[in-house]
């Protein structure tokens, strides 16, 4: 799943992104550039992890 589907699925805003990682707004986030697109990558593999655990475990 992309981090577009898993923002539209949850909810999650730019924002909410920025501020869990420590980025002063949505504004510095969008110009992080590569480490944007790092985080992003992260989150995606974070997100397959948990839901792969989660569905192990039923």
């Amino acid at each position: 799943m992309t981090l577009k589907e898993i923002k539209k699925k949850y909810g999650i805003k730019d924002q909410d992104i920025a501020e869990w990682f420590g980025y002063k707004n949505a504004m510095s986030y969008y110009n992080a550039k590569q480490g944007k697109v790092r985080l992003e990558k992260g989150l995606e593999k974070f997100y397959e992890c948990i839901s792969k655990q989660n569905n192990d475990s039923e």
